[in-house]
């Protein structure tokens, strides 16, 4: 097992913090004086064991100095949870056993996962015994926890993808849209959260439709993620026709005319939330679609009707 002192001695906290300071930080040297000394005395431990890892794993006593230096290293990983924080802190305060669940830190020293329970320690103030592994591959997290809970949105956040859960969801239609006419695909089928991130990757511009199906949301007209993806597709045709058809059904702003096709879409929209009645996010998709080409090819705003999901031989509607 490997021990962790912490020497509290001014001048030995100066000499380590001088002595790494480009690898701990550019102004070690000036805030080594007034820098807690637990947490200097582990910050020069982690970059010693990052640079030249002595072992892929030791068995370390994290105290919440420790755990504190840890954390600086959180770069990528998903947004700690609040309910499972809770949990690790009440279990902290009964005392934690060693379980063999490894705290990683990549070779380019970032934490890969344990924030839950490096916060937990600080929070409860509690130490615990922990195997800590180093000189992992930064791309081996997304082969963790894949067991666990960790869905769509924690990869793209955990790869700093900005709005993770709503690119993720929107990532999925447009992925439904190409691949299976945005019906819910087999399970053999369904690409993976990793597969859906490269996928996003070649949609990059996904990123710009944000906003647009942001506004859906703030007005509560129709789910975010679908609009969303449908106004991505929408602006493959035409950004500036696809800005201003969204816009207007989102928000009102710009109508002119009862009959013109985008007031028509949003009465039909806000007709279904006055009811009472959730219109499925299919059904808005294809509406939306239905409109949009109406509006594009100049004929008059179809019946407002779709039946897919009932009739296999109505497809999802198809961008012009």
């Amino acid at each position: 097992m490997h021990t962790f002192v912490e020497q509290s001695h001014p001048e030995f906290v100066r000499a380590l913090a001088v002595q790494t300071a480009d690898r701990i930080s550019p102004n070690a040297a000036d805030f080594a004086a007034d820098a807690d000394p637990g947490l200097v005395a582990a910050r020069v431990y982690l970059n010693e064991m990052i640079a030249d890892p002595q072992h892929r794993a030791v068995v370390l006593t994290v105290e919440p100095a420790m755990a504190r230096a840890l954390l600086e290293l959180n770069t990528s990983n998903r947004p700690a949870s609040g309910p499972t924080l809770k949990k690790y802190e009440a279990r902290m305060r009964r005392g934690w056993k060693l379980t063999g669940e490894t705290i990683i830190v990549s070779r380019k020293g970032v934490l890969l996962n344990g924030q839950h329970r490096l916060r937990a320690c600080i929070s409860s103030g509690r130490s615990f015994e922990v195997f800590l592994a180093f000189g992992i591959d930064d791309d081996a997290f997304a082969y963790m926890d894949i067991g666990k809970t960790r869905g769509a949105a924690d990869i793209f956040s955990i790869y700093g993808v900005p709005n993770a859960a709503a690119m993720s969801a929107a990532s999925l239609w447009v992925w439904k849209y190409q691949n299976t006419g945005m019906m819910e695909p087999a399970s053999w089928l369904k690409p993976t959260h990793d597969q859906l991130y490269e996928f996003f990757k070649e949609h990059h511009g996904l990123q710009k439709s944000y906003t647009a199906g942001h506004r859906f949301a703030d007005n509560k007209v129709a789910p975010q993620a679908i609009m969303t993806a449908l106004h991505y597709l929408c602006s493959k045709v035409s950004r500036t026709i696809a800005d201003d058809f969204f816009e207007k059904v989102a928000t009102g702003i710009g109508l002119k005319k009862a009959a013109e096709p985008a007031a028509k879409l949003r009465k039909r929209l806000l007709d279904d939330k006055i009811g009472g009645r959730r219109l499925g996010d299919l059904y808005v998709g294809a509406y939306t679609v239905m409109v949009w080409n109406a509006m594009r090819q100049n004929n008059p705003v179809p019946l407002m009707r779709w039946r897919g999901e009932q009739n296999p031989d109505q497809p999802f509607p198809r961008i012009v």
